[in-house]
């Protein structure tokens, strides 16, 4: 995979939608999103609302505004994952501060016994970051708002989501600019590791980013 170029590299874009911010403390997904993309296509797109089996704190109500009422019906994770699975299959993920995202689905799969993913992970604010330097809020909005990609629907699954592509896109344009054209090119510049048992990308996430998008302010989104 690491070889192949960054046009020929199946990615998936996920997003998630929480009961709040710590999945140690008991906090449960309660929207997922995610969208197929390669070669600079969107492709197929993957979206559920999921009860949590507990509430949502007001703090991520007030950000996503997810009501109790609206996950009434909903099937629960333990239905959700398998077809999740299978819609991420080998695909490279692709998330904006990736180690929150991760440590929501590390934990949601610990629930149902299951492995951590093996698949590759690409960080899109660690991308930012690097070929955006001196933005100071690197919030997804603000990242948007800097590169000119439209972000609706803010602080749900599908519209972060949506968001995160065309970013990610832009910020592609842009490695490639530096001569970085293979997967293997990029995990290199951002000196990432293929996430292993213990869930942690060596050398690259925080565990203790203060916000879910690294950007400070206001911008906390669930």
């Amino acid at each position: 995979m690491e070889g192949k170029n960054l046009d020929e590299v199946p990615f998936v874009v996920l997003d998630f939608e929480t009961t709040g911010l710590d999945p140690e403390a008991g906090d449960r997904i309660c929207e997922l999103g995610a969208m197929k993309l390669k070669g600079g296509r969107r492709g197929e797109v993957f979206w559920r609302l999921v009860d949590p089996g507990r509430p949502i704190s007001l703090e991520a109500l007030s950000v996503h505004h997810i009501t109790r009422r609206m996950l009434e019906g909903a099937p629960s994770m333990g239905e959700v994952l398998p077809e999740f699975l299978r819609f991420l299959d080998d695909d490279v993920i692709v998330a904006y501060n990736a180690s929150f995202e991760m440590k929501f689905l590390r934990s949601e799969l610990g629930r149902a016994g299951l492995p951590p993913p093996s698949n590759i992970v690409v960080d899109v604010l660690s991308i930012a970051r690097r070929l955006l330097p001196g933005l100071g809020n690197y919030g997804l909005g603000s990242v948007a708002r800097r590169l000119g990609v439209e972000h609706t629907n803010v602080h749900r699954a599908m519209g972060d989501v949506s968001a995160t592509v065309g970013v990610f896109l832009l910020l592609l344009d842009m490695a490639r600019g530096r001569g970085l054209n293979t997967l293997g090119q990029l995990l290199g510049f951002l000196e990432l590791r293929r996430y292993g048992n213990s869930g942690l990308a060596e050398g690259t996430y925080s565990t203790s980013e203060p916000h879910r998008q690294g950007g400070g302010g206001p911008e906390v989104p669930i």
